[in-house]
């Protein structure tokens, strides 16, 4: 727990900066080494905050090590960022694009399987009972990847709020307008105990039939 403890700390910093890794790294880096020092000298400590002394300041690697961790934070306020954000997204116009091109990809492969004789049709070694084709699961899948998009586009909201979709929970279908919504209970979101349950989101009109097409004639072959 020496000070001199703190030099190999620095000479695996400097290793890692002629990496070229970036500020912010090197900051986390350093946060998560505290927090191990902390861990690893919590019996050996006295130091009273209620004194006026921060805590673990009579560990001397843990003060210095955080030396290097307020010049990391200083560092990182000026340094530019270390990627360009522009090629982090995509416009508008470009996803709605790819959904596009999804759902035509699904239509694609629905002709196509529909096109195709039984006794053509390819099944898993494993499939025993041959209930669903390879065909017909690649057609679930496409047609899973365009409702996803899909449904970003009619309500951009968490990526969350797909991963725990359920039928008949989360994605219910108004009797009143025909349409699927999407509706979340408190312990669906973080902040549900404080604000209850969410307003339904209703998905766009055209969005019904497919999501019908699929709950009913290519989901299954998920399961298979």
């Amino acid at each position: 727990k020496e000070k001199e403890s703190a030099n190999n700390i620095i000479q695996f910093v400097l290793w890692l900066r002629s990496r070229d890794i970036s500020v912010s790294y090197e900051a986390n880096l350093l946060r998560g080494i505290i927090k191990l020092l902390k861990y690893r000298f919590a019996k050996e400590s006295n130091s009273d905050p209620l004194e006026g002394k921060n805590t673990f300041d009579d560990i001397p690697i843990i003060k210095e090590v955080r030396k290097l961790h307020r010049d990391a934070n200083q560092r990182q306020r000026l340094a530019p960022r270390s990627s360009d954000e522009s090629k982090k997204w995509i416009t508008w116009q470009d996803y709605l694009g790819v959904t596009k091109n999804t759902k035509n990809e699904v239509l694609e492969l629905i002709q196509k399987y529909e096109q195709l004789p039984p006794s053509e049709r390819k099944y898993a070694k494993l499939n025993v009972e041959r209930v669903y084709s390879l065909e017909q699961i690649q057609v679930a899948e496409a047609y899973q990847r365009y409702l996803i998009l899909a449904i970003l586009a009619s309500i951009p909201d968490r990526q969350r709020t797909i991963r725990e979709l359920e039928v008949g929970r989360t994605l219910i279908k108004d009797t009143e307008t025909d349409c699927w919504v999407v509706k979340h209970g408190p312990g669906d979101y973080k902040t549900g105990k404080h604000y209850g349950e969410r307003p339904a989101m209703q998905l766009t009109e055209e969005l019904t039939p497919a999501i019908d097409d699929f709950l009913e004639n290519w989901r299954p072959a998920l399961n298979a």
